[in-house]
């Protein structure tokens, strides 16, 4: 099959467009927003539950009345909501990540981290490589077909 010289040329700047891209994503993103962040205490009611990837559970603050809503990607706790709904419960969090929690002083989950820094090296250690590996394969994937295009170009170039 013959290509038209321009369409391999847009290929070929698409596709270094999109490995360009994935270079700077390994490069630049490695920050879960955990670093530095203070962990923070709340006392109230479960009063909601989404289950899914990340699940999340919201609490209405006893002191306050305002409604807050966090999820477990720091923590354990399959059976917290079904044991805390409607129930006091006291949490600890950071950055809307779940820590601790306890329901009629009743501890149901505990904290895989204990400051900002760990947390942030804690949750990269068990989700930054593998969406590392994945960038990355999109990046060798995009490079390859930016390889083969520009070898094509040049051979439809020398009339080969």
């Amino acid at each position: 099959m013959q290509w038209p010289k321009g369409e391999i040329e847009q290929l070929r700047l698409t596709f270094g467009a999109l490995g360009a891209f994935a270079l700077i994503l390994l490069i630049f993103v490695d920050s879960y927003g955990y670093r530095g962040a203070d962990i923070e205490f709340i006392r109230g009611r479960a009063v909601h539950f989404i289950g899914g990837k990340v699940s999340v559970i919201t609490v209405r603050d006893s002191e306050s009345g305002r409604y807050k809503q966090l999820d477990f990607r720091l923590t354990q706790a399959p059976e917290l909501f079904r044991k805390a709904k409607g129930k006091e419960i006291e949490l600890s969090f950071i950055n809307g990540s779940l820590l601790d929690c306890s329901v009629d002083g009743v501890k149901l989950c505990s904290a895989q981290c204990s400051s900002g820094g760990e947390c942030e090296e804690f949750y990269e250690s068990r989700e930054s490589s593998k969406t590392r590996r994945h960038v990355f394969v999109f990046f060798l994937l995009c490079a390859f077909a930016h390889l083969v295009l520009t070898w094509k170009r040049w051979r439809l170039g020398n009339g080969h």
